[in-house]
């Protein structure tokens, strides 16, 4: 089972770079809370695929959430 209502810390959305699409998420008690599953997708984009690729992984570094981990082949063999 996934861990649900843990609190969701993103970065400010100051690059139009890079974005968060929200899945599992619920918003509660003022807070982006998970809500299970696949809590968030981090979308790059760039002038190649490698520089989104790198905009969507840095993203992910700047979010914070109990127990999150990530996929960490999502592209892997694209950006040659």
């Amino acid at each position: 089972p996934y861990r649900k209502g843990d609190p969701i810390r993103l970065p400010p959305q100051s690059d139009p770079d890079r974005w968060v699409v929200q899945a599992g998420t619920r918003f509660e008690d003022e807070e982006l809370r998970t809500a299970g599953g696949r809590v968030l997708g981090a979308v790059g984009s760039g002038p190649d695929f490698a520089a989104a690729l790198a905009q969507a992984y840095d993203l992910i570094a700047d979010i914070e959430f109990a127990d999150m981990y990530h996929r960490r082949d999502i592209g892997a063999g694209y950006a040659d």
